[in-house]
């Protein structure tokens, strides 16, 4: 007998997962087909690094969520929602604390950037179908 995914999870975590797998879609979507504006973006926090504050705070609450509500980890595809969620909370503590990070991202070259960005888009697109096929017990 196979489990349901709802089982492998609390009711509270299955929102939790839901948002970060549909965050995830539309982030490496965002990604891959807006690739000059994400240069723009990282452009301008290069310059004014400062404004990276809200993103930050923005991204450390949403991790903190995560982190708090699904900080599972074990052998399986739950684990993938856990290290999202501790990526995403590293991430805006970053730029909370260490904004002039972004400014790394003017010494890289333009096409490694763009590289950069449509590699990343397309393993978060795939990662998030593959967390709603789950979801979805496609799978």
């Amino acid at each position: 007998m196979q489990l349901g995914v709802r089982t492998l999870i609390s009711d509270a975590t299955l929102p939790v997962a839901i948002v970060t797998a549909a965050l995830l879609l539309i982030l490496g979507c965002s990604m891959l087909f807006a690739t000059r504006s994400w240069l723009a973006l990282m452009s301008e926090y290069s310059e004014h690094p400062h404004k990276l504050l809200v993103p930050g705070m923005a991204a450390m609450v949403y991790g903190l969520i995560v982190v708090f509500e699904h900080n599972i980890w074990v052998r399986g595809w739950e684990v993938a929602i856990t290290i999202a969620g501790w990526a995403i909370l590293l991430k805006g503590l970053t730029f909370l604390f260490m904004p002039d990070t972004a400014t790394l991202y003017a010494k890289f070259p333009e096409s490694l950037t763009k590289m950069s960005l449509r590699v990343g888009g397309t393993i978060l697109i795939l990662l998030s179908i593959m967390l709603l096929l789950t979801f979805t017990g496609q799978t």
